[in-house]
């Protein structure tokens, strides 16, 4: 790793000098997981004792995919556009691999008077760790991000299914030498492999706390990206970018611990070897997983991964170590064991859906919500599915009264107000399958 945590504007001044830093990003996630902000020379991001916050207009926080504010509400669509700030986070300070002289860090973002704004990701991901905190629990969040290399227009790099094949990495070793050393700056990386696709990766990395895991596969995907294009090579995380062949998925792995580290999840004399804890967390997620499947599967395009055949779960179901369900329980020890929620695709929002998730987890463990037993078999002919539509999903997420309570309402409305608007130019664009399919016929 070559970043370590600083807590002082004095050990940060002496860090930026030690790297030679120029140029700082300053960065915040946006509603789709995208990163806003604003590079600033070093004079501008350390002055005299402080990190002066920087200013930018709050349209930002109601972007859609097209940088179009979208209002959330009747009585916001007549909003003047003023100032919010965003106050780095030292915490989060680290070398940016794609820019000599660089730093990036991340930023809490706050209204002018100082309070957080209620809109913005990273604040909902730290309301969930402060509500860990009160439980006096931890929870650790280790993400299996798959993803693409493709060549500058998109195309595939190569043919056939190379899954977990080495002797097809002959031509990646530098490409992907490149993305690991950007991976590194943010994860401890534990190993990558060849994914069922034809030029289809997957990195897997340990795991980590709650706010630094969603903080960190938001960086992550910028940073391949800009690996990626150092080679001459473009990543996509889109979730199934070509027909009839795998999506890209982002199986989310969670286990929570005690004040003194104690893993929680396992019971030798538990159904399975499982704590009543454990299942609890299972039980939550399986409750609120059709109101949360607008955040694990946030555009048209996601749900086009959740089809038979393709290694991506079906059935709203939990099983252990199966595959084929949505929610997989696995753990070869006590303290490795986890949950592993299967139905993110790689073009999640971090900020959004790794404490969406955790907070079903936890409402179920409050509520000592247990699920019916573990599904057994393949699991793809299952009648109770994920919702696999785009509308019903805005639906579910909508009707939600724990989605309100948990994201906030402004968070939450203005969410789905972002995504109704996407949808709504989804369900009004004419595609080429229309016209291949029904041009000739009608």
């Amino acid at each position: 790793m070559t970043f370590m945590p600083v807590h002082t504007i004095d050990s940060a001044r002496a860090w930026l000098a030690e790297h030679g830093i120029a140029w700082v990003r300053l960065e915040w996630p946006d509603l789709n997981g995208f990163a806003r902000g604003r590079v600033v020379p070093i004079s501008a991001f350390i002055e005299k004792d402080a990190t002066p916050p920087i200013f930018f207009c709050d349209a930002c926080l109601s972007f859609d995919l097209n940088s179009v504010p979208v209002a959330a509400n009747a009585s916001s669509a007549g909003r003047e556009f003023g100032n919010v700030q965003a106050v780095p986070d030292l915490d989060t300070l680290r070398l940016w691999p794609a820019q000599p002289r660089t730093a990036w860090c991340l930023c809490d973002v706050l209204l002018p008077s100082g309070e957080p704004a209620a809109t913005a990701p990273r604040g909902f991901t730290r309301r969930i760790g402060a509500e860990l905190a009160r439980l006096g629990l931890a929870c650790r969040v280790s993400p299996e991000l798959e993803f693409y290399l493709t060549t500058a227009d998109g195309q595939p790099l190569e043919r056939g299914s190379p899954c977990y094949g080495l002797e097809a990495s002959g031509g990646f070793e530098g490409a992907m030498e490149r993305i690991l050393a950007a991976v590194a700056i943010f994860w401890t990386v534990e190993g990558w492999h060849h994914e069922h696709g034809p030029g289809q990766f997957e990195i897997n990395v340990r795991h980590a706390p709650l706010q630094e895991a969603a903080d960190a596969l938001y960086a992550t995907r910028v940073a391949i990206r800009a690996a990626a294009m150092q080679s001459g090579l473009r990543a996509t995380f889109l979730s199934k970018p070509f027909n009839g062949l795998n999506g890209s998925s982002c199986q989310l792995n969670f286990s929570l611990q005690d004040p003194q580290g104690t893993a929680l999840f396992s019971d030798p004399k538990g159904p399975h070897g499982l704590s009543d804890t454990c299942r609890h967390f299972v039980g939550g997620i399986l409750e609120h997983l059709d109101a949360l499947a607008a955040v694990l599967l946030p555009n048209a395009n996601s749900f086009r991964r959740i089809v038979p055949g393709h290694f991506a779960p079906i059935a709203k179901a939990w099983g252990v170590d199966n595959r084929s369900a949505a929610l997989r329980v696995v753990g070869t020890s006590p303290a490795s064991t986890r949950v592993e929620v299967r139905v993110p695709g790689a073009d999640i929002a971090s900020h959004l859906a790794i404490p969406a998730l955790v907070a079903a987890g936890l409402h179920g463990v409050r509520t000592r919500r247990s699920p019916v037993a573990p599904a057994r078999g393949n699991l793809e002919a299952a009648a109770d599915r994920i919702i696999d539509d785009w509308g019903r999903a805005l639906e579910a997420f909508g009707r939600s009264t724990w989605i309100a309570e948990t994201l906030g309402t402004e968070l939450a409305a203005q969410f789905l107000a972002v995504k109704r608007h996407e949808y709504g130019r989804f369900r009004a664009h004419v595609s080429d399958f229309d016209r291949q399919e029904y041009g000739s016929q009608f």
